[in-house]
């Protein structure tokens, strides 16, 4: 077959239309599966944490001061209420038992002792002065990493001296 010189601009056109036709469909597919996957999170997240993502509709225009502060106090109640960390119902075991005080000279001792102590459920009182300062540094990684992963607890006491506290799940 021998097409003119129009029939092949032609074909080129309708190929580079056609192309261009999927590469458009290809993209208003994604689109629209982004957007479906976005409203299928927002409904499991809104679903999971139904109590935190709660909107409430403050009274306008003719509602009374009274009316509005109370409105204040429920709401501020209510974020109170969320974000309160109940001291009852812990673990009594940490309470019972003494603190564990040590002043590791190496990482790998003190990671030895901490993994122990925290396996036992004790509170334990680390002093990082006897440390070279890069180790001391990995260890109060570590501390972080094993109280966080546990649910428990890190405070820093003074510059050198930490308080790490195991969770209820050791």
């Amino acid at each position: 077959m021998d097409y003119s010189m129009e029939g092949r601009l032609v074909m080129a056109a309708s190929n580079t239309i056609l192309q261009s036709t999927v590469l458009i469909s290809s993209s208003a597919l994604l689109a629209s599966l982004f957007v479906l996957l976005s409203i299928a999170f927002w409904g499991i997240i809104s679903t999971k944490f139904r109590r935190k993502f709660t909107v409430r509709r403050l009274r306008g225009g003719n509602a009374s001061r009274v009316q509005i502060c109370q409105d204040y106090q429920d709401a501020i109640s209510e974020a109170l209420e969320l974000n309160t960390y109940s001291l009852g119902g812990g673990d009594p075991m940490i309470h019972l038992k003494s603190i564990v005080r040590f002043a590791p000279n190496s990482f790998s001792s003190a990671t030895r002792e901490i993994v122990s102590k925290f396996g036992d459920g004790r509170v334990m009182s680390i002093d990082l002065r006897a440390m070279d300062s890069r180790e001391a540094a990995r260890l109060v990684d570590f501390c972080s990493g094993i109280s966080a992963g546990s649910g428990g607890w890190l405070f820093e006491i003074a510059g050198d001296v930490l308080i790490v506290t195991p969770g209820r799940l050791l």
